[in-house]
């Protein structure tokens, strides 16, 4: 299968990285047919194959406190002005950096918008390289909805280094902007796993942060985290 390469730009004058992808499984994975929310029982079958690399986890950040609200125009340094992530979203946040490590999925690296949510959430999955873009912040109004959406199509059609998957950490309406009723039901700290290619990325699968923890708690790998009765992590 044609391998493609693609240029993986890592915002804040951080580096550019040339990336050679992978568009085709290993033998004894298979992704898929249809994206639909797995079931807990389904989650070990989504991570089977996330361990040949290849595709691009797009996560919604962590639960908020909806007590809080952005301000009209926040300062995206200064998290006072924004809605920031509950106990329970740190986590989870927490919580999938450990199902992703535990399983030995390839996480090459990790990017996300400026907002303090986005940004705390990609920090406590605990992976190594972190990158901030701003196509990732949440729209600052109702014109700007669908270019962030567009932007988000583009960011989760390049594809990653060989042998490994991208995590993006993003907001409801840039997800809702670029893949419209197939995202129907994200909720905080859920992910949907894309696959690039040179047309149209393809939604593989889509993870329910809830489902994931339960789906944590049965398995002999490590320690056996708790779940509370909203699915979070316990620590």
């Amino acid at each position: 299968m044609r391998l493609f390469k693609l240029t993986w730009l890592l915002v804040c004058g951080l580096l550019t990285s040339i990336c050679q992808g992978q568009t085709a499984l290993h033998e004894g994975a298979t992704a898929p047919h249809e994206a639909d929310w797995a079931t807990s029982e389904e989650v070990g079958n989504v991570l089977t194959f996330l361990r040949n690399g290849g595709y691009v986890l797009v996560l919604r950040h962590g639960a908020t406190d909806r007590t809080q609200k952005d301000l009209p125009k926040p300062d995206l340094e200064d998290c006072d002005t924004q809605r920031n992530l509950t106990d329970i979203g740190r986590l989870n946040a927490s919580g999938w950096g450990r199902v992703l490590r535990d399983a030995e999925v390839p996480v090459a690296m990790v990017v996300s918008g400026q907002y303090c949510r986005t940004r705390e959430t990609a920090e406590r999955l605990g992976f190594k390289t972190v990158a901030v873009d701003g196509r990732l912040n949440a729209p600052a109004d109702r014109e700007e909805v669908q270019q962030r959406g567009k932007e988000l199509q583009g960011l989760v059609n390049q594809v990653p280094p060989r042998g490994a998957n991208v995590i993006l950490v993003t907001h409801s309406a840039n997800l809702v902007a670029a893949f419209e009723t197939d995202v129907a039901g994200i909720d905080e700290g859920d992910a949907i796993v894309m696959r690039p290619s040179a047309g149209a990325a393809t939604i593989v699968a889509k993870l329910h942060i809830a489902d994931v923890a339960k789906w944590r708690q049965r398995q002999a790998i490590g320690r056996l985290p708790r779940t509370n009765q909203q699915g979070a992590f316990a620590p």
